[in-house]
């Protein structure tokens, strides 16, 4: 039992002395070593700097181009800084590149660590077992490049087509490849042939393929983000995929359903629809200045003048409904009221207006003493009626503080009467026997004050009387102004 231990002592001694005197060291763990071939083995690497100085390690593969090593993401060459006296871990990847030259079996990769300021190495111990080689086809792993073309925006109430691109990188023909678009806007699957590249500079445009696929929504879906990923799939094994993002667009329409129309009314709506609940805009609807006079609106509006013409204007707010009716109810029956009853008190005036008109104006002012002495006053009479009119009275009164000036000629129709009021002065009174249609009667007088009046000389309405089948009817004139 002694003679044992003592034997192992020495091979013991020797098999840790390289470690005790090496100054780094490599350690390496295995994370997943058995692969399909088309998997990368991945392997934890820890090396330990024992340098007194910060020190920069650097991965060799001189298995290249057969094994190749990589890290995520990716660098080229593997370094790893390890500061002194501690230790630091990189992930590494291991994939073959050569397929047929790496059937299922059991590969030692020929790989270093080296010290990159110092010319000391260790061994990087990477062992991978290949366990199937069944995603290989006649020695080759499919390769189909994807490419997924569709519009970055699209709108809900059209139709949008877009395509899936294949390409075959690898002399494979497929038989049975099945393409899946999928996401929430469309879940499609397809399936097509595709054939080899070609050899050399001949293209076989069997090889490259473009599908077709349109999505088709509901008008009102409301406006968001969405993703469609295209999978490519072979023996039900996916080959590659691609996936992008779209936006559905947001969009809202105006539109005016048809007028009603009633008897001096009409009403109308405007329907403002939108595939965002949450909608909120302006409607504007030309009208003119007459017509907004008569307009009522629901629910209310403003009225704004934009560019030298009229809107009525509504901020529209949706607030989770799909739609919302904005209604214009125009109502010209006031106004038809209103010319109704205008039109009637016109008829009333023109039916029992008097047939006669009659004026009283001043042709001439005579002055003495600074004050008004005498005054010529004339009156017309005219008869403005269809029809001749006779036995017309008219009347008029002299202020108190003047007389008739009876030696002044008074024109071709002398009074029929003079004569004093108290109350109202003297009275001057004609008939005329007959005034035909349009035709009128010209009937001056002359007064003369007892003493000059100063300032000024206020001459009260004549007025003309006739009759006119049963019916009395009395014009009167304007008041006059002497001396104004």
């Amino acid at each position: 039992m002694n003679l044992n231990k003592l034997f192992l002592l020495p091979v013991f001694l020797v098999l840790t002395l390289p470690l005790a005197l090496a100054d780094f060291q490599v350690e390496v763990t295995p994370v997943n070593d058995h692969i399909i071939i088309n998997e990368p083995a991945v392997f934890n690497v820890t090396i330990k700097n024992y340098y007194d100085t910060d020190e920069e390690f650097r991965v060799r593969n001189f298995d290249y181009p057969v094994w190749d090593i990589t890290t995520q993401p990716l660098s080229n060459p593997i370094t790893l800084a390890v500061p002194k006296q501690s230790m630091r871990t990189i992930q590494i990847f291991v994939r073959t590149l050569q397929y047929t030259q790496t059937p299922v079996g059991t590969y030692d990769i020929n790989a270093r660590v080296d010290a990159e300021t110092r010319t000391e190495s260790a061994g990087l111990p990477l062992r991978v077992s290949i366990k199937s080689t069944e995603p290989l086809i006649g020695g080759y792993l499919p390769n189909v490049q994807t490419t997924l073309d569709v519009p970055e925006q699209i709108d809900p109430r059209q139709e949008t087509p877009f395509t899936v691109s294949l390409k075959n990188l690898n002399p494979i023909k497929y038989d049975n490849l099945s393409v899946k678009v999928s996401g929430s806007l469309i879940n499609e699957e397809v399936f097509t042939v595709l054939e080899g590249p070609g050899e050399g500079t001949i293209i076989n445009p069997e090889s490259e393929k473009s599908l077709e696929f349109v999505i088709r929504l509901d008008p009102m879906t409301a406006p968001r983000e969405e993703v469609i990923e295209a999978e490519v799939l072979y023996n039900k094994r996916k080959i590659d995929s691609q996936a992008k993002k779209l936006k559905i667009a947001e969009y809202s329409v105006t539109e005016e359903l048809p007028e009603k129309k009633a008897f001096l009314k009409s009403s109308k709506s405007v329907k403002v629809l939108s595939n965002n609940p949450e909608y909120e805009g302006n409607v504007k609807l030309p009208i003119s200045t007459l017509r907004n006079l008569f307009t009522s609106t629901s629910p209310d509006s403003k009225l704004v003048n934009d560019g030298g013409k009229k809107y009525l204007v509504w901020d529209v707010s949706l607030k989770g409904e799909k739609e919302v009716l904005l209604n214009v109810s125009t109502n010209y029956r006031p106004l038809a009221v209103i010319v109704i009853f205008a039109a009637i008190l016109v008829a009333l005036y023109f039916l029992l207006r008097s047939p006669l008109t009659l004026s009283k104006g001043i042709s001439d002012v005579k002055r003495r003493e600074g004050g008004i002495s005498e005054v010529k006053i004339v009156l017309r009479v005219k008869n403005r009626s269809p029809e001749d009119i006779m036995h017309i009275e008219v009347s008029d009164y002299v202020p108190h503080l003047a007389d008739i000036d009876r030696e002044v000629a008074m024109g071709s129709l002398h009074p029929a009467k003079i004569m004093r009021h108290p109350k109202k002065g003297t009275m001057i009174r004609w008939y005329v026997e007959k005034i035909e249609k349009g035709d009128e009667r010209v009937l001056t007088y002359a007064i003369k004050s007892r003493l000059p009046i100063l300032g000024e000389l206020t001459l009260h309405p004549a007025n003309a009387r006739c009759r006119v089948g049963r019916r009395n009817y009395v014009a009167s004139s304007n008041r006059v102004v002497a001396g104004a």
